[in-house]
């Protein structure tokens, strides 16, 4: 009798995890509903917490093999490869700063800026996945102006992930990430405002002082434009950005706004129509040419004030009045705007307009008149005499 021992093996197994359904996208507002501020159809938009539709649980396919698993085997965690991100958070007054990720491997984490939390993404207990936006900042959006109130990231936060980790009964491990998908719709300042010009109040100039230096009249006038605007500049979520700005604009395909106003011709008569143009740094200028004298001039600043600046002599139709009056009220409407813009600190941009019109007869150029100095005495005249023998 004789025996041989039989060589036997058995190979493990553990479990499979491959990819299951694709993750639906999560979309938040930076328009809160308590910060006025606009998105591209002009409405507000309450969003500032989204939740995906779905459970993590479909984005994975597992396998568990013949030792099968417990109930509690299947661990959820979110995680990321890399803590940067393309992303820069906007605190307060303060720059840009990039957005770094913090919480690997729990179920909360946190973007920050400079220490500041502007986002979490969180998984529950029933492996639901939410994104929040704290109100703390707001994230940078590159694109400024007005065309961009609803611009969406989305690429940056592809580097946040939910990893599932699978424990057969046999202690085998296996592990599968897939990524989240997010994204975030700018927002954009708005001014609510009612522009009139009605608590303008009217200045003068007066011809005289481009002669007479010494006289009370004066040939500057300076309005306080910023009373129309009566208007509070809501900037949103991103918070003021530049400085409100002030600007002079034509409409689109205009290059001047007749005024009513005329040159002062040769001997007194009437000369040709007064008109404004721009100059290359936005201020306006009156001329009967664009290359011609500049009769007057307006600038305005970035405090709302209008300055307007006589630099010749008009034409005055009644000569039978010294301090003959003239305005503006003629100036041609809707072809010249006075502008107030505000930007938010992304770049987004909100304008509010006022036609220049409006304005007109807030400016009086009052004329001057000949004058004589000195006192009327008979006595400096020398006598002459005539003699009648002469005929």
């Amino acid at each position: 009798t004789a025996s041989r021992a039989l060589s036997f093996q058995i190979e493990d197994d553990a479990p499979v995890i491959t990819d299951g359904a694709e993750f639906s996208t999560v979309t938040v507002d930076e328009t809160f509903a308590d910060n006025g501020s606009k998105n591209g159809d002009d409405t507000t938009n309450a969003v500032s917490i989204a939740a995906s539709t779905q459970t993590v649980d479909q984005l994975f396919t597992v396998t568990e093999g013949a030792d099968g698993v417990a109930p509690d085997a299947y661990v959820y965690t979110l995680t990321y490869d890399s803590d940067t991100t393309d992303l820069m958070g906007i605190v307060g007054d303060g720059d840009p700063v990039a957005i770094k990720l913090y919480g690997k491997g729990t179920n909360e984490i946190t973007g920050k800026a400079d220490g500041t939390a502007l986002f979490t993404v969180t998984l529950n207990d029933d492996h639901g996945v939410a994104f929040k936006l704290t109100g703390n900042g707001s994230i940078q959006h590159p694109t400024g102006g007005t065309d961009s109130p609803d611009e969406v990231l989305s690429k940056a936060f592809e580097a946040i992930k939910v990893q599932l980790t699978v424990t057969d009964k046999d202690g085998d491990v296996t592990t599968a990430s897939r990524a989240l998908s997010f994204q975030i719709e700018d927002d954009a300042p708005v001014i609510t405002a009612e522009v009139s010009a009605d608590d303008i109040a009217a200045q003068q100039v007066d011809e005289t002082a481009l002669v007479d230096s010494s006289n009370e009249v004066a040939a500057t006038a300076t309005l306080d434009v910023s009373t129309a605007f009566e208007a509070q500049a809501n900037y949103g979520a991103d918070g003021q950005g530049q400085v409100d700005a002030y600007s002079f604009s034509f409409a689109e395909g205009e290059t001047s706004a007749a005024t009513g106003l005329y040159a002062l011709g040769e001997n007194g008569a009437q000369g040709g129509e007064i008109s404004l143009y721009q100059a290359s740094d936005g201020s306006l200028y009156g001329a009967t040419a664009a290359d011609g004298d500049h009769l007057f001039e307006l600038s305005v600043s970035n405090k709302g004030e209008v300055t307007f600046e006589l630099k010749g002599a008009i034409w005055h139709g009644d000569a039978s009045d010294a301090n003959d009056p003239q305005t503006l009220e003629g100036i041609a409407s809707g072809k010249l705007t006075l502008d107030y813009t505000v930007y938010d600190a992304d770049g987004d941009s909100a304008t509010a307009t006022l036609d220049l019109s409006e304005l007109g007869g807030k400016i009086t150029i009052y004329d001057d008149g000949p004058s004589i100095k000195g006192t009327v005495d008979a006595k400096a005249i020398t006598a002459k005499k005539v003699d009648e023998t002469a005929l």
